[in-house]
C-alpha cells in the first residue's frame, strides 16, 4: 500500500472501509494492530493506513478503526489486571491515543487558508478537504475552516454536515466578539432552520454590543417571525448598550462606546447618540484628543451635527488647525468657507 497507494481504491474500497471491522470480528487483533500501526520509513506509526484513508477522505473511518482496536487492547489491559498479571496492552492504549492524536495535529498544522486553496485548485476534492476541517480541535479553528470551504461544496450530504458543524462550532466558541463575527460569515450560507439556530446563539450572547451585532448580521437573511425576533432583540441590547455607554466616566471612552453604538442604530435612536456621543467629545479636556476623537465621530454625523463640531472645533483654533483639517473630508462647501476662514484667521 505505501509503494502502491492505488490498491486501496480497489473494490470500490471495500478493504479500506470494512478490513479492520472484519478483523476485529474474526478476533484477529494483532493483525489489526499491524494494520493501523504500519508506517514507512522516518514516519510516525499508523501513517501508511491514515494516508490511505486520507486520500480517499475517510478519515473517520479510520478513526473508527483506531476505536476498534483501542477497544480491543482495553479488554485484554482489564483481563490482565483482573488475573493479576502483567499489562503490557497498556502500551498499545497509549499507542493508539498518539496516533489519533497525530491524525488531529496533521489536521490543525494546515493553514485554512492553504485548505480552501488546495481545495479551490483541484489538488484536493472538497470531500478530503472538509474532512480535515472536521478535524480541528479549536472550535474557533473548525468554524473558520469549514466557513470557507462551504461555498465550493456541491455534494448535498457534504454541505448540510457541514453547515450543521460550522455552527456547532461557531457556538462552543467563548469570545463572543468572535462568535458574532463568525456568525456573520456563516448567515448566508444557512438554510431557514439553521438560521433560527443561528439566532438563538445569538440572542443568547451577554454583552449587549455583541449581541446587537450578530443579530444585525443575521436579520438581512431572516423574513418573518425570525425577523422580528432579530430585530427586538437588537432594540433591547441596543436601549442597554446606549444606557450603559452613558454611565462612563472616562469622556473620551464615552464618545468612543456612543460612535460604536450608532454605527448598530437606526434613526432617531442613531441621531441620538451620535449627539451624545458628540457632546462628549467636544467636552474632552485634551484639545489633541477631542480633535483626534471628532475626526473618527466626523464620518457618521449629519449636516447639523458636523455644524455643531465645526463649532467647538474653531472655538479652540487659536492654537491650531489640526481639528479643521480632520473634518475637512466631511463637511459641505458651506462649512468648508467657515472653515477656512477660521484657519486664515
Amino acid at each position: 500500500l505505501h509503494t502502491n497507494p492505488g490498491l486501496a481504491d480497489r473494490d470500490d474500497r471495500y478493504a479500506l472501509r470494512h478490513l479492520p471491522a472484519h478483523l476485529d470480528h474474526a478476533g484477529r487483533y494483532e493483525d489489526l494492530h499491524d494494520l493501523i500501526a504500519a508506517r514507512s520509513p522516518d514516519s510516525p506509526p499508523g501513517n501508511i493506513w491514515a494516508d490511505a484513508h486520507d486520500r480517499a477522505a475517510t478519515l473517520d473511518s479510520y478513526l473508527a478503526a483506531i476505536d476498534l482496536a483501542r477497544a480491543a487492547a482495553e479488554r485484554k489491559t482489564d483481563a490482565l489486571i483482573t488475573a493479576g498479571r502483567p499489562a503490557p496492552s497498556l502500551a498499545g492504549e497509549t499507542q493508539y491515543a498518539l496516533i489519533a492524536a497525530n491524525l488531529v495535529s496533521r489536521s490543525n498544522a494546515i493553514p485554512i487558508s492553504m485548505l480552501e486553496a488546495l481545495a479551490r485548485s483541484g489538488t484536493w476534492d472538497y470531500t478530503r478537504a472538509l474532512a480535515h476541517a472536521m478535524r480541528h480541535r479549536d472550535p474557533a479553528m473548525r468554524a473558520h475552516a469549514l466557513i470557507a470551504i462551504l461555498p465550493g461544496l456541491q455534494d448535498p450530504e457534504e454541505t448540510a454536515l457541514a453547515r450543521e458543524n460550522a455552527l456547532s462550532a461557531v457556538a462552543a466558541v467563548a469570545e463572543e466578539k468572535l462568535r458574532a463575527e463568525l456568525l456573520a460569515r456563516l448567515g448566508p450560507l444557512l438554510h431557514s432552520a439553521q438560521l433560527e439556530q443561528a439566532l438563538t446563539v445569538a440572542i443568547q450572547m451577554r454583552a449587549d454590543l455583541f449581541r446587537a451585532e450578530a443579530c444585525t448580521s443575521l436579520a438581512a437573511h431572516l423574513d418573518g417571525d425570525m425577523l422580528t425576533r432579530a430585530l427586538s432583540c437588537k432594540r433591547e441590547a441596543l436601549r442597554n448598550l446606549f444606557r450603559l455607554c452613558g454611565e462612563i466616566g472616562d469622556l473620551a471612552e464615552r464618545a468612543g462606546a456612543l460612535a460604536g453604538a450608532a454605527h448598530l442604530m437606526e434613526d432617531p435612536d442613531r441621531g441620538q447618540a451620535l449627539d451624545a456621543a458628540l457632546r462628549a467629545t467636544v467636552a474632552i479636556p485634551s484639545k489633541a484628543e477631542m480633535e483626534r476623537r471628532l475626526g473618527y465621530l466626523a464620518e457618521q454625523l449629519d449636516c447639523d451635527q458636523l455644524d455643531r463640531a465645526l463649532d467647538a472645533v474653531i472655538a479652540q483654533s487659536r492654537s491650531g488647525s489640526q481639528g479643521l483639517i480632520n473634518l475637512a473630508p466631511h463637511l459641505s462647501p458651506e462649512q468648508l468657507d467657515r472653515a477656512l476662514t477660521a484657519a486664515a484667521a
